[in-house]
């Protein structure tokens, strides 16, 4: 497991140093559907996770996990890869189709307060932002009525309209930072209307000294008034 940690976080480098060249255009990670063992499989689902998370702040690039199969065209299965009719990011290749997973709504699985150790006012740190699968998390927990706070990379306009409907459209060239903004404004703003303190804090969880020092600010909050933290940190 600490191999396969290593590799992720070796990987999670190259992609982020790819992702700041100016010719950044596609990446495509093709693994064998024939690759059983764990060592195999969990760096392909790690980097598949990366790829969904990266295709959300970096719509102009497209990412693909590709599995093919023993008899699996290459040539076409790349080829459809690159196919930007395709919307989603996880393929796989059989008999020259392409299929990929479907997500579906399901209850919580936190239903029963015996299956979470949370306590009302217990403070739970979520990254990634307060958007998808983050916000619907934070949802999941209003029952628990922790304190929630969020980091982002995202910054917030304080003066932000939270009455202004979110966009609705897929993550696209189109979905701006302020579209992200916004989401994350009103998913501050459902959670606070369900009686939760929820707050949310710029901050980029890939650098340690900014993490640190938010969750330094984050043990000196008095925890008495929404008001007295801050929406909006460093950059």
């Amino acid at each position: 497991m600490e191999d396969v940690s290593r590799l992720l976080r070796g990987l999670f480098i190259l992609l982020k140093t790819f992702l700041q060249t100016p010719s950044r255009k596609f990446v495509v990670l093709i693994h064998s559907e024939e690759d059983t063992e764990k060592s195999v499989r969990l760096p392909a689902e790690g980097m598949l996770g990366l790829f969904l998370s990266a295709a959300q702040e970096h719509p102009a690039v497209q990412f693909r996990t590709l599995e093919i199969g023993r008899d699996t065209d290459l040539r076409a299965a790349l080829c459809d890869a690159l196919d930007r009719g395709y919307t989603m990011v996880e393929m796989a290749h059989r008999d020259g189709r392409v299929f990929t997973s479907e997500g579906h709504i399901a209850p919580s699985l936190f239903r029963d307060r015996s299956s979470l150790d949370l306590s009302p006012g217990d403070v739970v740190v979520m990254s990634g932002g307060a958007t998808g699968i983050g916000a619907h998390l934070a949802r999941s927990l209003v029952p628990f009525k922790p304190r929630l706070v969020f980091l982002g990379r995202t910054p917030l306009d304080p003066g932000m309209n939270t009455v202004k409907l979110c966009p609705t459209h897929p993550p696209s060239e189109s979905f701006t930072f302020e579209d992200r903004a916004l989401e994350i404004t009103r998913t501050l703003a459902d959670l606070h209307a369900a009686g939760i303190e929820a707050f949310y804090h710029t901050c980029d969880v890939t650098a340690p000294e900014a993490v640190r020092a938010v969750m330094d600010e984050v043990k000196k909050v008095p925890w008495e008034d929404p008001r007295d933290y801050p929406r909006r940190g460093s950059p």
